[in-house]
């Protein structure tokens, strides 16, 4: 960098005033932290130096210097570089020219750890290029051989390999103490970090001597394979794992197999030396063998030799005069899945047997099976469970079973998916039958059984229950083949009346058509309209035989749907002519109601209505009205039955003379006035009032004469009269006379210029 400076001499005590010159700013660094010296003044640092241009300046890199304990900083060896990537010539000293063109000189420095090695700790040395001696071993460090204990300085961070040669009669055991502390192996490595000490244990070692029998065969120690004869050395009190070569073959081709150590013990065991150094000697014991090779017909098959059923081959070395367990399934599959039964072996003996090696000479043993003939059942679309013998056999369905087996296979008519979804029995791939027998042979077959997947069409009301459908083609269960067409009608029944479809169809049309590509599910949209049923005007006591009629003045029941909101009974004197906003009209008449309900109403029609057709009319005040026709008769009797009835028989309501309620806890007895109640038998003598009870006192008489029956049995009342306290009603009273049976339930009926009442049940004592 250039720079123009003006100095006063006065300023620079020099005594005269230097002219204007151009000076240069270089900067000067040993990295990391080298020691350098500049015109023989010396650094640690990074410096910045203000020189004329063009003088000259000598750079001179220093001699290692100590940071810490262990730890040094060393530039020993490097040069100098500029600022342009240059390398300066001459090594740790040059000589620079200050130039506008290099602002800066560097060199690197090293930062080092010290390796302190402690090696023999009393112990005479070993030179490396001894191969034994007095001494315990040596150590290379990176490559160079250390015999002595001694101090190494390395690069920090750098790996530093160490690898320990024991001397013939001693074994390295491991290193001491970190960074390699407890390793074992005589090579390890590590990164420097840090100054550290290292040390190798060597102890004494124990001769060992491995041998065969017979001699020049094979042996293993600690994996290695060795031969007869062989010498290791193993540390005192240290485990080694030996093993035998099993199966081997001598020079002259005859096969050995391990029999026993010299020592006893397992084919592969761990052998422990003894604490104090010596000599021993191992040897492993062979015997002759045969090889022994076991096959099945057909091949491929499995074979359970010594209780082990995946050895990868199965032909065997074993000693001769050794006994093995062999076995042979009883059943078993091949690699494509085909089922085979144990026949034979080509030995004497069952399917499980000992087998003793008798010979050196190669053996062949073989297993025979029968194959299975094989029916494969599949199914189309989807899986199916198919039966098989009556059991359940899910598809794809395979049955193996010996050659002339019939087996009996049966496929379902439907098999439902979902609620709403099944598949329907369509065929065989070969045209036979639902239920049929398969025979066994040899081959393999297979079967498909194909179906039709199908969906339902279903269609509900809402009100439920409030219509009919009728379908398009027609279908036992709902259920028809994917993607038909059908046609959906709904018919409202009484009361109710169609607005339209929700669903998987809309519209207003009674009339819609679908397609079961999918499931159907339709809801018809009802709003209820009052209604009163054909026929729908009766005696509200009980009907009577014959044509339905109703007589003026008595009660009557209207019955239908929708006919109120609700159930609401009236006052019983006077009667109401609406309740919950319903009244009933006869012509031009209202009707006094009893009382009201959305299936009933119970009112007294009007006692001045001549006999013949009429029409009754239901009107609320927030529904269409509801109107039926109905029969006006003089005389249409009825009898009132309790509520109360045991089993459902229909008694009589009929009173003692006290007012109570005849029953079977209480009947009536001989010479006992007894009243019925019952409404329909025709006009009284005197006039009455419409809707309102009979006062107590007032009595009015039956224009006509009434009969009681009890099978042919006649009996008059003593009376026939408007019954008090009630609207409506007459009160029968009559004796028990003997011509009633006692301890009984009679029949009685009550008979009016020839129309008859309904029938009912009078306890008697």
């Amino acid at each position: 960098m250039k720079r123009l400076v003006f100095f006063a001499a006065a300023q620079l005590g020099l005594g005269t005033l230097w002219a204007q010159q151009q000076m240069v700013s270089t900067r000067v660094v040993s990295e990391p932290c080298g020691l350098f010296y500049v015109d023989g003044t010396q650094y640690l640092h990074a410096a910045v130096f203000l020189w004329p241009e063009n003088s000259t300046h000598v750079l001179r890199i220093g001699p290692s210097y100590p940071i810490a304990d262990g730890i040094q900083c060393t530039a020993t060896g490097t040069a100098w570089t500029d600022s342009n990537n240059n390398t300066l010539s001459g090594g740790g000293t040059v000589v620079i020219s200050a130039t506008p063109a290099v602002t800066s000189y560097q060199t690197q420095a090293t930062i080092e750890y010290l390796l302190t090695l402690i090696v023999g700790q009393g112990q005479m040395p070993l030179s490396c290029d001894q191969q034994q001696g007095p001494a315990a071993g040596s150590v290379w460090v990176n490559g160079a051989c250390y015999s002595l204990s001694t101090q190494i300085w390395l690069a920090a961070n750098s790996t530093v390999l160490l690898q320990a040669y024991p001397a013939l009669g001693w074994v390295f055991v491991q290193w001491q103490p970190a960074p390699l502390g407890g390793l074992t192996t005589p090579v390890g490595s590590f990164v420097l970090q840090c100054p550290v000490t290292v040390t190798p244990r060597f102890d004494p070692a124990t001769q060992v001597n491995l041998l065969t029998s017979p001699d020049a065969l094979k042996l293993l120690a600690d994996g290695a394979v060795l031969v007869s004869g062989a010498t290791v050395y193993w540390a005192t009190n240290s485990s080694h794992t030996i093993s035998s070569v099993s199966p081997q073959m001598d020079q002259l081709g005859q096969v050995w197999v391990w029999d026993s150590w010299s020592q006893g013990g397992s084919e592969t065991q761990v052998y422990r030396t003894s604490p104090y150094p010596g000599s021993i000697t191992l040897t492993a014991n062979y015997a002759l063998a045969g090889r022994v090779s076991f096959g099945t017909s057909p091949a491929g098959l499995k074979l359970a030799i010594d209780g082990r059923d995946n050895w990868p081959s199965y032909t065997f070395v074993w000693r001769v005069g050794s006994t093995h367990t062999i076995a042979a399934p009883l059943q078993q599959a091949d690699a494509q899945g085909r089922q085979y039964t144990f026949d034979s072996w080509s030995t004497p003996g069952g399917a499980e047997q000992q087998y003793t090696v008798t010979s050196t000479d190669q053996v062949g043993v073989v297993a025979f099976y029968d194959i299975l003939g094989r029916l494969t059942v599949t199914s189309t679309p989807g899986n199916v469970n198919v039966l098989v013998d009556g059991a359940a056999c899910k598809t794809p369905c395979v049955i193996d079973r010996k050659p002339g087996t019939q087996v009996k296979v049966t496929a379902p008519a439907t098999v439902p998916l979902t609620g709403a979804t099944r598949l329907d029995y369509q065929s065989w791939s070969d045209g036979g039958p639902r239920e049929r027998t398969w025979t066994a042979g040899t081959d393999a077959t297979t079967l498909t059984v194909n179906y039709q997947s199908s969906n339902l069409v279903q269609a509900v009301s809402d009100p439920a229950g409030g219509a009919t459908f009728s379908f398009d083609p027609a279908s036992t269960d709902g259920f028809y083949p994917v993607n038909t067409d059908v046609t959906v009608t709904v018919t409202a029944l009484l009361g109710y009346k169609f607005k339209w479809w929700e669903g998987d169809a809309s519209g207003t049309s009674k009339t819609v058509h679908v397609n079961t590509s999918a499931p159907v599910f339709l809801t018809a949209l009802l709003d209820r309209v009052p209604y009163v049923m054909p026929m729908g005007v009766d005696n509200a006591a009980g009907e009577g035989p014959g044509p339905v009629a109703v007589a003026p003045g008595s009660l009557i029941s209207v019955y239908g749907g929708g006919l109120a909101p609700g159930f609401e009974q009236g006052p019983d004197s006077p009667l109401a002519q609406t309740l919950a906003g319903v009244t009933v009209q006869v012509g031009d008449q209202v009707l006094p109601l009893l009382f009201v309900s959305p299936s009933q109403i119970n009112a007294q029609l009007p006692s001045g209505l001549a006999e013949g057709q009429y029409r009754v009319l239901v009107r609320g005040a927030s529904q269409p009205d509801a109107s039926t026709m109905f029969t006006v008769r003089r005389n249409a009797p009825g009898l009132f039955t309790s509520a109360i009835s045991p089993d459902s028989k229909q008694y009589a309501v009929a009173l003692h003379a006290d007012g109570t309620l005849v029953t079977t806890d209480s009947p009536a007895a001989q010479g006992e006035t007894v009243t019925l109640l019952g409404t329909g038998l025709g006009p009284y003598r005197e006039a009455a009032f419409d809707g309102f009870a009979i006062p107590a006192g007032m009595v009015l008489h039956l224009a006509d004469a009434v009969q009681i029956q009890s099978g042919d049995k006649v009996i008059t009342p003593s009376e026939t009269v408007a019954a008090a306290g009630y609207v409506g009603i007459t009160a029968i009273r009559f004796v028990i006379g003997d011509a009633l049976p006692a301890a009984t339930e009679v029949e009685l009926k009550v008979v009016v210029n020839g129309y008859a009442s309904n029938m009912v049940l009078l306890p008697l004592k």
